[in-house]
């Protein structure tokens, strides 16, 4: 080669290294102004961890779900008190039940002791000092899930890409209520896709992701019966035995310190009618529940715990039957994105979620939108079809506590007129996320039963490996 050619290469290559620099930097600025705008907010909206009730009083719940499901339940546990003992009177020894001993407003959630023992480091020092470690620590792990779905998607991002996916994940409603909250979605997300995406190669690999995310038994019973609709039949067994044993072990473990171990069944029974009692848990009455099966309920003739069976058994069946068809194609790239979209979507949809339980949804949209071109759907309408109806929860600002604000404010004729107009009106605000899911989710299970046209006009692209 010649030194003018030599020249000229290096030339192009200084070019393409000196934009690409540009463009990772801007990314990475993009990342930090949308962390410095929501940390600013956080500390307008921070609790006050002495006073939780005045807290709530004055609008302010910043990192509130984090006190209640991650700091004072650990710190209770490892001072010998049983967190799910929601019970407000003072025990017969004389000593104070868990929800007078410590500072908390929310119950314990009916999760597995196992989160107690993933985020017990979190529950040590100072509540502020804990939080900002909690924050810190998520914030990593955003940057991890931005990676991890556009790997999954078949692509191989850069920094820049990479930073702007967290970023829009953050800013998004669901990342916005994750963050302010506290909540731990960003791990069972994490841990969500690890299973389905490892299901196939590695099934003990997937077996150990899905037995974590059983410390939420809205996130492990779904995810586990889609997985089993897929045929990863030993990644289930395996998962399941063992975040189920976990779940034993450590609630026997649990009563018996505090000395409540005959009075297990009726302490879990109160704990679980006192969630229920929250108005955010009824599919009439929430705003902020994102999932299909609360939409469909609102439809219903008949309610309770047979219509919420019922609207999750259809969920279920819609997602199933995708999952069971493509299990002969699997091997294919564009088989198994569809699977994991499928899967993601579908484990948000099919049980009881609210708000800030949606960042699983952003792999789902990565697997569709990101994905290499026709890798998913047969052609760009079809794409563009789905993602648009799993970002719109991600970007309905009605989707969240701001409805009931609004309603409260602008809207009080939604609450008072006692009008058809007015009940429907507010009945479609509180199920359009759930609607869009499902009808994402009917679009690809359709795509499913269409695969074998989609294989003869996808080009032939290979997912990266692990």
């Amino acid at each position: 080669m010649s030194l003018s050619k030599l020249s000229r290469f290096w030339n192009r290559s200084k070019s393409a290294s000196s934009t690409r620099l540009f463009w990772d930097l801007a990314g990475i600025g993009l990342l930090l102004i949308t962390i410095a705008a929501l940390s600013v907010r956080l500390s307008q909206l921070l609790i006050d961890p002495t006073a939780p009730i005045e807290s709530a009083a004055e609008g302010r719940n910043g990192l509130a779900d984090f006190r209640d499901v991650v700091y004072y339940p650990s710190r209770a546990v490892r001072e010998g008190v049983n967190p799910y003992d929601c019970r407000t009177a003072i025990r017969e020894d004389g000593s104070l039940p868990y929800r007078l001993r410590y500072p908390i407003l929310n119950a314990f959630p009916l999760y597995s002791p196992l989160v107690l023992v993933l985020f017990v480091p979190w529950s040590f020092g100072a509540f502020k000092l804990a939080a900002l470690a909690w924050v810190v620590f998520h914030l990593l792990l955003l940057v991890v899930f931005s990676y991890f779905c556009w790997h999954a998607a078949g692509v191989r991002p850069t920094i820049c890409q990479v930073c702007v996916f967290a970023s829009c994940l953050l800013a998004s409603q669901f990342g916005r209520a994750n963050f302010i909250g506290g909540d731990t979605a960003l791990p069972l997300a994490i841990l969500s896709l690890a299973a389905v995406f490892f299901a196939d190669r590695h099934p003990y690999l997937a077996a150990f992701a899905l037995a974590l995310t059983s410390f939420k038994p809205t996130f492990g019973l779904p995810l586990g019966i889609l997985l089993l609709a897929a045929g990863y039949y030993r990644t289930v067994l395996v998962g399941w035995a063992l975040g189920g044993s976990i779940a034993v072990i450590g609630l026997v473990v649990i009563f018996s310190q505090s000395g409540d171990l005959a009075e297990m069944p009726a302490i879990l029974r109160h704990n679980q009618a006192v969630l229920e009692s929250d108005p955010d848990a009824h599919a009439l009455t929430s705003p902020v529940r994102i999932d299909s099966a609360g939409a469909l309920q609102k439809l219903m003739p008949i309610q309770g715990n047979g219509a919420s069976l019922i609207a999750s058994l259809i969920v279920f069946t819609i997602a199933g039957c995708g999952l069971f068809y493509l299990r002969s194609w699997v091997a294919h790239p564009p088989a198994k994105l569809l699977q994991m979209a499928i899967v993601c979507v579908a484990t948000v949809a099919a049980l009881f979620h609210v708000t800030y339980d949606g960042l699983l949804i952003g792999a789902a949209i990565a697997c569709v939108a990101l994905a290499p071109a026709n890798q998913v759907l047969n052609n760009i309408a079809s794409r563009r079809f789905v993602a648009a109806l799993l970002i719109f929860p991600m970007v309905n600002v009605l989707g969240t506590d701001t409805v009931v604000a609004l309603k409260a404010k602008y809207l009080p004729w939604l609450a008072e007129s006692g009008s058809a107009f007015a009940s429907a009106s507010w009945t479609f605000i509180c199920m359009a996320n759930g609607l869009c899911l499902l009808i994402a989710l009917v679009a690809m299970a359709r795509q499913a039963f269409a695969f074998d046209k989609l294989i003869e006009t996808a080009p032939k692209q290979v997912l990266p490996s692990d």
